[in-house]
């Protein structure tokens, strides 16, 4: 089975931990090669490590979710890496304001 690359940015270290968890335990093919507590540090990441999909929090400290999004898309060398944002911010606006710039699913 191939294992598929993910990196994990949420600025709360728990999230992290319960979404690493999940993903091992339900061995869904994918492994968690990074995380982040903000979009800033998650585009370090992203450039030393070559990944499959970003699973990212909206709102962080320095660069949200919505902002590392636009600029991973603007970048040749990632705008191809799908991204799914979580959030507790569930209004349509919200949601669309996500999927405009570029993420590939949002979930609240």
């Amino acid at each position: 089975m191939e294992q598929y690359k993910v990196i994990l940015v949420d600025d709360e270290v728990e999230v992290i931990d319960v979404m690493k968890k999940k993903i091992h335990w339900n061995d869904l093919g994918f492994d968690v090669v990074g995380s982040a507590t903000n979009g800033v540090k998650a585009l370090e990441v992203l450039m030393s490590e070559e990944v499959s999909m970003v699973i990212s929090d909206v709102m962080m400290p320095e660069k949200d979710g919505i902002a590392m999004t636009r600029e991973l898309r603007a970048d040749m060398t990632t705008s191809h890496i799908p991204i799914v944002l979580l959030t507790a911010k569930s209004s349509i606006e919200s949601k669309l304001e996500g999927l405009e710039y570029g993420a590939d699913d949002y979930i609240t």
